[in-house]
């Protein structure tokens, strides 16, 4: 009874795990940032985001924390995924995320427009892709 009990949880795990199979996490590491005024400075960081196929076809996005996920809009082509979206606790503020498909680079604007033009940061890095380890 008990080996009969194993093998059935065994086999929904391995279910549930080869159901999802085909995510795809994007791992960002962040390395410099450059204020509105061009100062460059190291910084350390790190953004995940992930690739999920879905049975129709279509394919959902999930985006580091900060935007407000009825605000967010995908671009996707051949060289690029690109992610805009409003920020989620800081009023007037946008996110625009750009991935390069070949070379991986990454940049992550954070700005607001003023009166005066707008202002922000820009966050540099390098994304690599991963699959889920466990």
């Amino acid at each position: 009874m008990v080996s009969i009990r194993f093998a059935v949880a065994l086999t929904v795990l391995l279910l549930a795990s080869n159901a999802r199979a085909d995510q795809t996490f994007i791992v960002c590491d962040l390395t410099r940032s450059a204020d509105e005024k061009g100062v460059l400075s190291a910084i350390t960081g790190t953004d995940v985001f992930m690739i999920d196929p879905q049975p129709d076809g279509s394919t959902t996005y999930t985006v580091p924390p900060g935007c407000r996920a009825d605000t967010l809009v995908t671009k996707v082509s051949d060289t690029e995924l690109m992610f805009e979206c409003e920020h989620a606790v800081a009023k007037g503020f946008r996110y625009l995320m750009t991935i390069d498909r070949v070379s991986g680079e990454y940049e992550k604007m954070f700005w607001k427009k003023t009166a005066s033009g707008s202002s922000g940061l820009v966050h540099f890095g390098h994304c690599a892709p991963r699959k889920r380890q466990f």
